[in-house]
């Protein structure tokens, strides 16, 4: 059956506190930019900055196992956050995910359809990939158990590469 990703989650954008030099600090909550991973990385750890407590109001404080993706500079790359972390304004997020899809599939198909995604975002200097591209994506869903099966395969695969 085939659905629009915003049938199956609840997808969000980060934020950046304004002005940035007023929150950010060397301690306090982890801030994810995209500089704190690379294209081949599946989860991610740590950051390099940190945003004052001051600054979660303006910010989004997401939870560990959220499932991200990127939407500027370099759009399309999912990933799981392996930790709390502020999302800067350069990522989505995928909130109150549906029991018709497996997250780990979800985060192969994005990755899988991620050239696609791409040709859909605008922007002249930098491709943007705005969220109502990617609530409107559609994907066609097996069953959750192969779903679960899929993406245990996958991820066995990449725990060899």
């Amino acid at each position: 059956m085939k659905y629009k990703l915003k049938d199956l989650a609840v997808i969000k954008r980060g934020a950046s506190p304004r002005p940035i030099n007023e929150y950010v600090s060397e301690k306090g909550y982890p801030w994810l930019k995209i500089s704190d991973f690379s294209l081949n990385d599946k989860f991610v750890y740590k950051t390099k900055e940190f945003i004052i407590e001051a600054g979660l109001k303006k910010t989004r404080y997401v939870k560990s196992g959220t499932l991200i993706v990127t939407n500027s500079a370099t759009p399309g790359i999912p990933i799981f956050l392996m930790k709390d972390m502020c999302l800067h304004d350069g990522f989505l997020y995928f909130e109150s995910i549906s029991p018709k899809i497996d997250k780990e599939y979800l985060y192969y198909f994005i990755l899988n359809n991620r050239s696609k995604l791409i040709k859909l975002g605008n922007g002249s200097v930098f491709v943007n990939l705005k969220k109502e591209i990617l609530e409107n994506y559609e994907i066609e869903l097996p069953s959750i158990d192969v779903q679960h099966k899929i993406a245990r395969y996958l991820s066995a695969i990449d725990e060899k590469i």
